[in-house]
């Protein structure tokens, strides 16, 4: 498979119409003046995101989605992050839906599923490793009560969006070991949310206490931390995807400054350890697009030997340089870089959240050494295809 992904006349329409709502809707004072407010995004906002579609591009028809892949979300990610959107799309539809697809199977899944297509409802997803990749499996458990069915326990302590969400789909262990997927509303009895600060302005984390919370199993019951594991690596190829767009919009603006900004009488962009510090960002960010571009190629191909693969592979590229990119974007701006008015800081900030999310480039890295073990000492087994 050639890693290199040609868009379509169609794919590139979906960027183009993203691109100009975006840059229409999100000027990066709009984004400060979001970011400081009491609910961090605007309501009426993402209606007009939902009504064109974006909320369900990736999701099948059948659960009222428009039936694209993950390449077209990826696309719109990319949108998103060069204007460092301020709005629950991360949280709900790139990490919230695909765990509820992927985990298959009940009628409860599949209308959560509908109503996250239509942006009707808000989710926000309580997994193991989702911002701490070090976080135990068992930090939420799930029993059976005979007079309520599920009830789960547990603390989770950065969840992205908590405060807005309007449902908690959540990743719990049960007591056989195995994993189960759960839908709990926010007004439920036994949840309590408590906002936490994080270093990136523009996003909103919570930590969400669960106490003997009555819950509804919504995955099929069947291989489920199989299901969860891929729905994750949807999830990590659609941040980095959204990490790209702001590397791409860093080296854009960084590449308008030098060759404005004039020192010694010339632009500073006429130097050579200038042009070249430019080149290489360029060039990563490059880089960066066409792994992650491959490896949601792959996820639509439906190659489940692969996806986890692909997934680390794209976010342990990503990650590394997008903060690198957003690094030289401020030391390339001189003073003006350091200081709160100019936007480089609020790259910067995005750059280092993202990169702890869904696990770190290490940790990444960690796995595909692995998966080459696997491989390596099992040629004949699915991990042969990793």
């Amino acid at each position: 498979m050639t890693t290199t992904v040609v868009l379509n006349d169609e794919q590139e329409q979906i960027q183009e119409v993203a691109r100009r709502y975006l840059d229409a809707e999100y000027n990066l004072d709009r984004v400060r003046e979001l970011a400081a407010g009491e609910l961090g995004f605007d309501p009426e906002r993402w209606r007009q995101i939902a009504e064109l579609g974006w909320t369900g591009i990736a999701v099948p028809e059948d659960a009222d989605g428009m039936g694209y892949g993950i390449v077209e979300l990826c696309l719109l990610l990319e949108e998103m992050g060069r204007v460092l959107l301020p709005a629950p799309f991360l949280s709900s539809i790139v990490l919230a839906a695909p765990v509820v697809l992927c985990a298959g199977g009940t009628p409860a899944g599949r209308a959560l599923l509908s109503e996250l297509a239509a942006g009707t409802r808000r989710a926000a997803l309580i997994a193991p490793g989702t911002m701490n990749g070090a976080e135990p499996l068992d930090a939420v458990t799930a029993s059976v009560d005979g007079a309520s069915g599920h009830v789960v326990d547990g603390r989770t302590e950065l969840v992205l969006d908590a405060s807005s969400a309007e449902t908690f789909v959540v990743v719990a262990r049960l007591g056989d070991g195995d994993v189960g997927v759960f839908r709990c509303d926010r007004d439920a009895a036994g949840v309590t949310v408590t906002p936490q600060p994080v270093v990136d302005p523009t996003r909103r984390m919570g930590s969400v206490d669960l106490s003997s919370v009555s819950v509804e199993r919504i995955d099929g019951g069947q291989a489920t931390a199989a299901r969860v594991r891929a729905g994750l690596a949807h999830a990590t190829v659609g941040l980095s995807a959204e990490m790209v767009g702001a590397m791409q919009r860093c080296v854009e603006i960084t590449i308008a400054y030098v060759r404005d900004r004039e020192q010694f009488g010339r632009p500073i962009g006429s130097f050579q350890a200038i042009k070249h510090r430019c080149a290489d960002m360029a060039i990563e960010a490059d880089a960066a697009r066409e792994a992650v571009l491959f490896a949601a190629d792959v996820l639509d191909s439906g190659d489940p030997a692969l996806a986890e693969s692909v997934a680390s592979l794209a976010k342990s590229v990503v990650s590394d340089a997008f903060v690198h990119a957003a690094a030289e974007m401020i030391q390339m701006h001189g003073g003006i870089g350091y200081t709160e008015e100019h936007s480089a800081h609020l790259y910067y900030k995005r750059a280092l959240l993202c990169a702890q999310m869904l696990g770190t480039a290490v940790e990444h890295r960690d796995r595909l050494a692995r998966a080459s073990i696997s491989a390596a000492d099992n040629p004949g087994g699915a991990g042969a295809a990793a």
